[in-house]
């Protein structure tokens, strides 16, 4: 009996058939088309057929056929005439391509999953995700195996929506917008890698240019083959990373950001306060990382023997889940709740800071092109389809268009990586989009099509058919959840004006990581107390910081009932408030700094571990009064409701800035309508400044009452301004602190270095 003859391929003399659209060419013999397919349940005598897209129809065929094996001569038919080489990949290379696909630089961001999941359910949800993909993608084998003309991802959903074209169209979108993402994600963090060793000495811009160069130029192999070579190199300098990143946190003495004092801290389950949004994005976290089914089929329809793919899929596995679930307990347990960082070589010392980095260049490189060659194949095999010259000879018009739909993605993700202002929620949004439906979703749906009449049919298909159920469900619940996160964070980075997101987060695929920076409670060098008084001018010893929360956020144990009272009372939601702007301050740092380390301002300075002091004597004061502040003490006009949009206008110097119009230096604030008077650049201008507005004050009615107040560092300290305040009289106060440095060097250092 005759089985029916899938639409890409044409039978030949020989009984082999050739992959081309069309049917046999006149006179030539009948064969037959078998097929078998390992792992599924094959009714003895009938057996649904799809084709990608028949001409007219659009729709699925369905004919009858024996159930036989597979024909080899199918699956190495090599469709090469001049050395461009298709389907003729071997398990062991398809193995280094997956390799090269999850061996990457999303492993340094499971630490950050381990930190807002804790221990078990951290490692728990690894083992569970890797359990879950491992077995879809089987059936996404599977399914490859039953519909051999199937290419990639794109053909795959074109087959599963019973052949008609938006299936394809809206496969195609899912996966091209992940990959130029992922492409653009690889080119802005291959060029901070290259600052972070540099130490900053040209803008991240100029190396963003040209790793886009390198990569579109390699990028232009147009066979699995060549690339499963390469993808090994990346693969391999990426495990170095890992052990340089584990060892290296075993034998420095402390994370990067400790201070004598520290406690580092650890949980089983996910710490408490933890929120719905933080603990998505550290589920999700996982999930894309483990979820690469979009190039799978790409892989499978390029192997010269398809059916040895679960092997290669055995080994990449095993690899995953002991990389990612190791890196993030380790790191984890010498980091804590306190400093974990992604990627995970930020918490590492300099030195093996920078080395860590710089073998993820390889990965960061080889990666993207990995990505471009698949989004370039599939737009290519659109239009010079299978058994066309220009797929299989040199031919001019082959290569001409080759090059151009390689560059042109490029050009796309260059423009995505560094135009976009939320470029990490932007990817957190499509991998909740579409990974859901790559990895989970659609390959459920393509469970049900193949086993329809037989889904329980016996103990094991019954469970089988109830676990995808189960899988329906678990994609459909990323897909909204996930959503729902993405768009959350987002709409929270408008908020707290984030303009731009230069940092990683990753989740996923090559890198899809999704960089989320947890807030830091530094502890200070000083000891701390939960009790307010002053302190006589002959007071012996270091005066106590006064600390009402814990690193975790809770009231710590000795805090006075008054204060407890206080924060349920009518000061509560001023106490919340003088929280929430502590808080922001180093998350406006951090985006703020890293803009500067890239080029994108010319001169910022943080304020990390000095927000209280800010704060707190801001909420002290009334609105009206005159401040004279030094760099760091911008959370003075964030508490009086400067808009963001003012600050972020004066820091990038565009004519939005209200004061100046783009005229000042970065940093340098000033607002007649908030009483803060511009910061100058010279230390301690304004001390005689403030002395004289006191003065001022003083003189003028009905501001008697009002106060001139003065930031500043030890380092900035004027006796004589401090006698002339004294006698000419004035509601004045200054503010003094040390806070370690002497303007940018620690003080410690300074003393070692005398």
């Amino acid at each position: 009996m005759a089985s029916a003859t899938p639409s890409g391929l044409r039978a030949r003399q020989d009984g082999r058939y050739h992959p081309r659209d069309g049917c046999r060419r006149p006179g030539e013999g009948a064969a037959f088309v078998r097929y078998h397919h390992p792992g599924d349940h094959h009714h003895p005598h009938t057996h649904n057929h799809a084709s990608l897209a028949p001409a007219r129809s659009r729709s699925l065929r369905h004919e009858k056929h024996d159930k036989v094996e597979v024909d080899e001569i199918i699956q190495s038919e090599q469709v090469s005439i001049a050395g461009i080489n298709e389907r003729k990949l071997t398990w062991v290379q398809a193995a280094a391509l997956l390799l090269t696909e999850y061996v990457v630089l999303a492993i340094l961001a499971f630490p950050y999953s381990f930190q807002l999941l804790g221990y078990a359910g951290a490692t728990i949800t690894s083992v569970l995700i890797a359990a879950s993909t491992w077995y879809t993608s089987l059936i996404l084998w599977r399914f490859c195996m039953r519909h051999p003309e199937v290419r990639d991802i794109a053909d795959a959903a074109q087959v599963v929506c019973g052949g008609r074209r938006i299936g394809w169209w809206l496969a195609f979108i899912g996966l091209a917008l992940n990959n130029w993402c992922i492409m653009g994600l690889h080119t802005v963090a291959g060029a901070t890698a290259i600052q972070t060793i540099r130490g900053g000495k040209e803008v991240t811009l100029v190396w963003a240019i040209g790793l886009t160069l390198i990569m579109w130029f390699f990028s232009n192999l147009r066979d699995f083959s060549s690339m499963s070579k390469v993808g090994m190199l990346a693969s391999s300098t990426m495990f170095v990373c890992v052990l340089i990143v584990l060892c290296g946190h075993g034998v420095q003495p402390h994370p990067t950001g400790w201070t004598p004092g520290l406690v580092i801290t650890h949980s089983v389950w996910a710490p408490k306060g933890t929120t719905f949004v933080q603990g998505m994005n550290a589920l999700l976290n996982i999930v894309y990382t483990y979820i690469g089914h979009a190039l799978i089929p790409s892989f499978v329809g390029d192997m010269e023997r398809p059916q040895d793919f679960p092997k290669a899929l055995a080994i990449s596995m095993v690899a995953e889940v002991l990389l990612f679930t190791v890196t993030g307990a380790v790191v984890y347990h010498y980091t804590g709740f306190e400093l974990t960082t992604a990627p995970a070589y930020g918490s590492l010392i300099a030195k093996y800071g920078k080395v860590a980095a710089g073998f993820t260049l390889p990965t960061i490189c080889i990666v993207g092109i990995l990505y471009s060659l698949v989004t370039s194949r599939a737009i290519y095999f659109q239009i010079f389809k299978e058994g066309s010259p220009h797929r299989s000879s040199h031919t001019l018009i082959g290569w001409l268009s080759w090059i151009g739909i390689v560059f042109g993605g490029w050009v796309i993700s260059f423009i995505i990586g560094e135009a976009v202002p939320f470029f990490s929620d932007l990817l957190s949004l499509i991998s909740s989009l579409f990974d859901s439906w790559f990895g989970y979703i659609l390959w459920a749906i393509a469970y049900f099509q193949m086993t329809k009449g037989r889904r329980t049919a016996g103990a094991i298909a019954t469970a089988e058919t109830v676990l995808n159920v189960l899988i329906l469900i678990t994609g459909f619940f990323f897909f909204t959840a996930g959503t729902y996160a993405s768009v959350q964070s987002i709409i929270d980075s408008y908020n707290k004006g984030a303009v731009k997101t230069p940092s990683f987060t990753l989740a996923r695929s090559g890198t899809r990581t999704l960089a989320t920076t947890a807030i830091r409670f530094h502890t200070p060098l000083t000891e701390t107390c939960s009790s307010s008084h002053f302190f006589d001018a002959v007071h012996k010893g270091t005066i106590p910081s006064f600390r009402l929360l814990g690193p975790d956020g809770v009231l710590v144990k000795d805090a006075e009932e008054e204060w407890v009272q206080r924060a349920k009372g009518e000061d509560g939601e001023k106490l919340k408030r003088m929280l929430e702007v502590m808080t922001m301050l180093p998350i406006l740092d951090q985006i703020l700094y890293s803009s500067q380390r890239q080029g994108r301002i010319s001169f910022y300075m943080t304020g990390y571990g000095e927000e209280g002091t800010v704060v707190g004597s801001a909420a002290a004061w009334e609105n009206d009064d005159e401040v004279f502040a030094q760099y760091r003490e911008v959370g003075v006009l964030i508490w009086r409701d400067y808009p963001l949009s003012s600050l972020m206008a004066q820091v990038f110097s565009t004519a939005s800035d209200i004061a100046t119009k783009g005229r000042q230096m970065p940093v340098h604030y000033g607002s007649r309508d908030h009483h803060f008077h511009t910061i100058s650049s010279p230390l301690g201008t304004q001390l005689p400044q403030a002395a004289g507005a006191a003065y001022a004050l003083k003189r003028t009615p009905g501001r008697e009452n009002s106060e001139s107040s003065e930031m500043f560092a030890m380092d900035e300290a004027d006796e004589d301004v401090a006698a002339v305040a004294s006698v000419l009289g004035g509601p004045l106060v200054y503010v003094v602190r040390n806070n370690g440095y002497g303007l940018t060097t620690r003080r410690l250092c300074d003393a070692e270095a005398n």
